[in-house]
């Protein structure tokens, strides 16, 4: 069993154990790369963009995920976060990402409830980057995809 952290489009948290997959959906995960010091990887629903009336657009999510190294984007429905390495791939969410995602959400939830945190996350510019980043999630345009045969001369 994989313990792995949780955040669910409501902006909660949970550390939870067991099967992660499950948690994003029947349609498939897709791996959200993060910066390699963190020895995390972040994992949403493979096309939650496409199907907003299932997987809203998660913004404490996405932030949490951007503030880890992800690509800046709009990520949809659950985030699940586990440990990650090149040679053993998934594994347990590292200890020391059990210490601080409690504390970057919960700074995240303040900037967006409008009462930013006087804390190391939330330090400098943070803040205001945050609610910049809150702000356009929710009609960020989604990258058009378009599928093509090999006779189509196009």
């Amino acid at each position: 069993m994989t313990s792995y952290a949780l955040i669910t489009t409501d902006g909660g948290l949970s550390v939870r154990s067991g099967d992660w997959r499950a948690e994003i959906g029947p349609e498939g995960s897709n791996q959200v790369r993060l910066h390699p010091a963190r020895r995390a990887s972040g994992w949403v629903n493979d096309v939650g963009l496409l199907f907003p009336e299932c997987y809203p657009r998660n913004v404490v999510g996405t932030i949490a995920l951007i503030c880890m190294g992800a690509a800046p984007q709009p990520y949809a429905g659950p985030v699940v976060i586990t440990g990650w390495d090149r040679a053993t791939e998934v594994g347990d969410l590292p200890a020391d990402a059990r210490n601080y995602l409690p504390l970057l959400v919960r700074d995240i939830s303040l900037v967006l409830e409008g009462d930013p945190p006087e804390t190391p996350f939330a330090s400098g510019d943070w803040a205001a980057a945050v609610a910049d980043i809150a702000a356009a999630i929710p009609n960020a345009p989604v990258a058009p995809a378009r599928i093509v045969s090999s006779e189509d001369p196009s």
